[in-house]
């Protein structure tokens, strides 16, 4: 079964970006208008003076001369979006300014730009320098895709199930359109029941194709509430199985592969009553998991993978260019931090 997109791919448009975005805002909005001031305000790092009235969000409404990717409205407020694909250089200051028409006689006026990578600080600085000179009333704010996920991440709740399917379906349409590019250091957190002694012993980890997640780096064996092992993704692999033999792979597997694969196969026959042949299933292979203890410290377990970042959770470890250590030392130092 194919997996429900609620956000459209196939377009590099910005207007598709910006629409994709305010619908993921409109989404948590409906869903909850205290969660998504509580979003909004996080992200725009100032908060809000929001009434009762209704939040209006908006595409490409045009202005005079300025016709903005986008903008959220209330009587309170108003905030113009500015969306680039590309990079935060290509922010033009003529068409910014335009975009200062766009605003009327509200209280709190934000111009927020979009991109995948912020602006550097002299453009940014310049930026506001003119912004100012012309309405000392309006905010300049940028901000990035990846921002967006991180926040509104860390603004739901476990329990909300049907808002972590949205936010898992628009981080994954900002992936594949080349908004977000930190696939490197993306760790996919995994819970495992009955076979996870298998997956660390042959350092490997099975699910049906069908599933089809996202591009990532490194993967966590979650167990007990906890990431019990940690492995850096060497080789994914689509593989029918038929009387519990290899029939076919999706690609060439050397001998201590096909071996390691064979051998999961068997042995989830034997120990756990699992017939791997019901269907495709993708292998992630890895060198090796190592032992770690990554303790999740909120109630409950998880309902299905995470996905984090390890240059994240690892940054008051890392060198100034971020370089991930070793497996090992990753394994290691997660031992040391919890999450929730």
């Amino acid at each position: 079964m194919s997996n429900i997109h609620y956000f459209q791919r196939y377009h590099q448009k910005e207007n598709v970006a910006t629409n994709n975005t305010l619908l993921l805002f409109s989404r948590l909005y409906n869903e909850s208008s205290n969660k998504f001031i509580d979003f909004i305000n996080s992200l725009l790092g100032e908060e809000l003076n929001s009434h009762l009235e209704l939040i209006n969000f908006e595409q490409q409404k045009k202005n005079g001369n300025s016709i903005p990717d986008g903008s959220i409205t209330q009587n309170s407020f108003k905030i113009v979006i500015e969306t680039k694909m590309d990079s935060a250089k290509n922010f033009k200051n003529s068409q910014l300014l335009n975009h200062l028409n766009s605003f009327n006689n509200e209280d709190q006026k934000i111009l927020l730009t979009l991109s995948p990578t912020k602006m550097k600080h002299e453009q940014f600085k310049d930026l506001t320098e003119i912004i100012k000179e012309k309405d000392k009333s309006i905010n300049l704010i940028n901000t990035t895709f990846r921002d967006i996920v991180l926040v509104f991440r860390d603004t739901i709740n476990e329990y909300d199930t049907t808002l972590i399917a949205i936010i898992d379906d628009y981080e994954e349409y900002c992936r594949s359109s080349g908004l977000i590019t930190d696939n490197a250091s993306r760790l996919r957190i995994i819970p495992c029941g009955n076979s996870y002694n298998l997956n660390m012993k042959y350092n490997i980890y099975y699910m049906p194709s069908s599933r089809n997640v996202g591009e990532h780096g490194y993967i966590g064996i979650y167990h007990d509430k906890k990431v019990i092992g940690i492995g850096k993704v060497k080789k994914r692999v689509n593989v029918t199985v038929e009387n519990q033999k290899i029939l076919k792979s999706s690609e060439d597997l050397n001998e201590d592969e096909t071996n390691r694969i064979q051998n999961i196969i068997t042995d989830s026959y034997k120990e756990l009553d699992w017939d791997l042949g019901s269907c495709e299933y993708e292998y992630t292979i890895v060198d090796k998991f190592y032992k770690t203890n990554y303790i999740k410290t909120s109630p409950g377990g998880i309902q299905g993978h995470r996905f984090q970042d390890l240059k994240d959770i690892l940054k008051d470890s890392l060198d100034k260019k971020e370089t991930l250590p070793t497996v090992e030392i990753i394994a290691s130092l997660l031992s040391k931090k919890e999450w929730k």
